[in-house]
């Protein structure tokens, strides 16, 4: 059913698709859910700082927009390691080659029913001078059977440099594997 630019669908219009005449070429949908099946969604712009994708609540609540990863294996179970979402950045180096910086990656990391745990993991790309790979700067992992622990993974490698700029809270125990070194630099480590 077509009427005023407008596209309607199902038995009691309740999805729309309508073509905007305001100069800007605007296609508008309206519907309560949209379904797409496909193996790659594209979008494209030219313009500087474009595309801009929007995922907006406008419910006076105190509840916000939702964005989801699922992985779902059907018949099969889950298991530990399981990839459930990537989020990857991509971009051009000197040479014109599209290269990945970074990705974050959210993961199962304890799979076994009503003992689950998660992982996230915060990748960013570094060298040895020939070549690049990402390596994982930032992991946080839920631990299975014991509750209410998240362990914390900062830096990689014996030569990464952690910086913490304010004032850091340790309320519990330091174990260095190498001397604690103390500066006075103006920085202040509080022992609680």
């Amino acid at each position: 059913i077509t009427d005023d630019k407008k596209l309607h669908f199902g038995t009691n219009k309740d999805w729309s698709i309508e073509y905007d005449e305001d100069g800007d070429d605007d296609l508008k949908m309206a519907g309560t859910s949209l379904t797409v099946t496909t193996d790659t969604a594209t979008f494209t712009s030219a313009n500087s700082e474009d595309p801009l994708v929007i995922i907006k609540n406008t419910t006076n609540d105190a509840n916000g927009a939702r964005l989801h990863f699922i992985k779902d294996k059907a018949s099969a179970v889950g298991a530990d390691g399981d990839d459930i979402g990537v989020i990857e950045f991509i971009s051009d180096d000197s040479g014109n080659n599209q290269t990945s910086f970074a990705k974050i990656v959210g993961e199962v990391s304890e799979s076994f029913d009503s003992d689950e745990a998660g992982k996230l993991s915060f990748f960013v790309g570094e060298s040895n001078g020939t070549t690049t790979e990402l390596t994982a700067g930032l992991i946080l992992e839920g631990e299975h059977a014991t509750d209410g622990e998240v362990d914390v993974t900062i830096a990689a490698g014996a030569n990464s440099t952690t910086t913490v700029a304010g004032v850091l809270t340790v309320t519990s125990n330091i174990n260095a594997g190498d001397d604690l070194l103390f500066t006075s630099s103006g920085a202040v480590i509080n022992f609680n």
